[in-house]
């Protein structure tokens, strides 16, 4: 069954039927849309704004962090994607003394961590992490020296949870993409910090 994905009309976001789609690109000479056999990978079209390439069974994880440092709170925040191509998001609020002196990147190892649990507890086969921090990928895969407590515990996690399901990690770029946005809102709610933006956001008629 097809489903037509819309980046950019009067609205964006996954249609069903070619009659919705029509109607919300008629007239629209910018306008651009593609169709999609799978629903995960329409969705992750216009999340990322670029061509999925992901296996079958793998679930997608849009991860980030921020701190509050009034109240040395930070915040993770996720949106994953199914493999079915439904959307979970996590918005979580930490305070830990071993992480906090990370400020945001403790969030954003937290909400690698917590995404891939959820995969792996999920039976998922694999994970695709997107991420705008080096370290998350640097740590995790050893090409970086884990020196703190938090670091340590980071890649000792990811470790055992590339036990139970395959990770790959994308490196983004920060606040440009519909994902990492999305991320990005959940982790400043968690820590209680107002978000960059809502532009994310998008229409799910299917």
């Amino acid at each position: 069954m097809s489903i037509y994905a819309i980046q950019s009309g009067k609205r964006a976001g996954l249609f069903s039927t070619w009659h919705q789609t029509e109607r919300e690109i008629r007239g629209i000479r910018s306008a651009e849309w593609r169709r999609f056999d799978r629903k995960r990978d329409a969705v992750l079209w216009l999340l990322t704004e670029s061509e999925p390439n992901l296996a079958e069974g793998s679930a997608a994880a849009f991860v980030d962090g921020c701190y509050d440092p009034r109240n040395r709170a930070y915040g993770a925040g996720v949106l994953i994607v199914s493999p079915e191509g439904d959307i979970n998001r996590l918005s979580l609020s930490i305070k830990d003394p071993d992480w906090t002196n990370l400020t945001n990147i403790a969030g954003e190892l937290q909400a690698v961590i917590h995404a891939a649990t959820l995969a792996a507890d999920c039976g998922y086969p694999a994970l695709t992490i997107y991420h705008d921090y080096d370290g998350i990928a640097g740590w995790a895969t050893g090409t970086w020296n884990a020196a703190t407590k938090a670091t340590v515990a980071y890649t000792y996690r990811m470790r055992q949870l590339e036990k139970e399901l395959a990770i790959h990690f994308i490196k983004v770029p920060a606040h440009q993409n519909r994902g990492n946005l999305a991320a990005d809102t959940l982790a400043r709610a968690a820590a209680g910090l107002t978000p960059r933006s809502r532009g994310w956001e998008l229409t799910l008629n299917t």
